[in-house]
């Protein structure tokens, strides 16, 4: 018997459902076991955490970065943080990576501070856009293109499990993502190494701020491309090492935690949609997620 994670999107004047396999895999049950204690209790999908990155153009690019300004400027208004945020136009910036990079600590570092800004929504949006500004830049002018989205199910009376009771399952993290693909999401403040790898973010790990992944929440990433191949998880952990020795990181990480090595995520389920790269973009440009379900068949 098989299981099903339905997601069902609300595009413009019409609903549209996303059907996922579930796999069979220890973290894959962890995770299925953690939603159906959501959908019986009732969740939340908060719709200033959820994310769809559709096909990327220098315009959206743009628009982003126009957008990051807007939140700097109200983050300032309302003095959320001890210091002013900064951010020039695109044009005026000669390392985009890096303002982005130095962005993210800002956020990091006050979300884990001691007093909480009251306004956490704005820098929930605030996140968000980092992310997809990132995303935006990471695909700009290449001749393929990757659509994710990501969400979750809240309900704060249930606790996430805590990953450092399963290190031995690790190994379901390396896991070289694919065409349609639904993967545990990442959940935790800050950036791992390997997020920092991607973002070339030297300066985070010799503050010896890296945070890698701490939980299995009920947070999702969907994933399509129309690339091919993919990078294996072994020739990305080939890369992340490269870069670590050149950049003279070794010594500033804790090698002793053995979730400094991942370099993905754990596929979740499969999509079964007999769906095109476009029918997808026009979900992820269009819509939203209002509810999931699960079926067994």
């Amino acid at each position: 018997m098989n299981t099903y994670f339905d997601i069902f999107f609300q595009c413009k004047d019409q609903q549209q459902r996303l059907r996922y396999r579930v796999v069979d895999s220890p973290v894959a049950q962890l995770w299925l076991q953690h939603v159906r204690k959501h959908l019986e209790a009732g969740y939340t999908i908060p719709p200033d955490v959820q994310w769809f990155y559709a096909n990327v153009s220098r315009e959206k690019l743009e628009s982003c970065w126009q957008s990051l300004q807007h939140l700097c400027q109200d983050i300032n208004n309302e003095n959320l943080l001890e210091k002013k945020l900064e951010l020039d136009s695109m044009e005026n910036c000669q390392d985009l990576k890096f303002e982005l990079n130095r962005l993210h600590f800002e956020f990091h570092n006050t979300k884990e501070s001691k007093n909480k800004p009251s306004r956490a929504s704005l820098l929930q949006m605030f996140n968000i856009e980092i992310h997809r500004a990132e995303n935006l830049l990471g695909n700009l002018g290449q001749a393929h293109s990757n659509l994710r989205g990501c969400f979750y199910l809240e309900n704060l009376d249930i606790p996430n499990i805590d990953i450092r009771n399963h290190y031995d399952l690790l190994s379901y993290w390396d896991h070289s993502e694919s065409n349609g693909d639904l993967m545990l999401g990442y959940h935790t403040i800050g950036k791992s190494l390997y997020h920092c790898w991607l973002n070339n973010d030297i300066d985070l790990v010799k503050k010896q701020m890296l945070r890698p992944q701490d939980n299995i929440s009920t947070e999702v990433m969907l994933f399509f491309t129309n690339e091919t191949p993919l990078w294996s998880s072994q020739h990305k952990q080939q890369q992340l090492t490269h870069w670590v020795n050149e950049n003279k990181l070794y010594d500033c990480i804790d090698w002793s935690d053995p979730r400094h090595m991942i370099v993905g995520y754990p596929k979740l389920a499969e999509n079964i949609d007999n769906l095109t790269y476009n029918d997808v973009n026009e979900i992820f440009e269009t819509g939203h997620v209002y509810k999931v379900a699960l079926e067994q068949e």
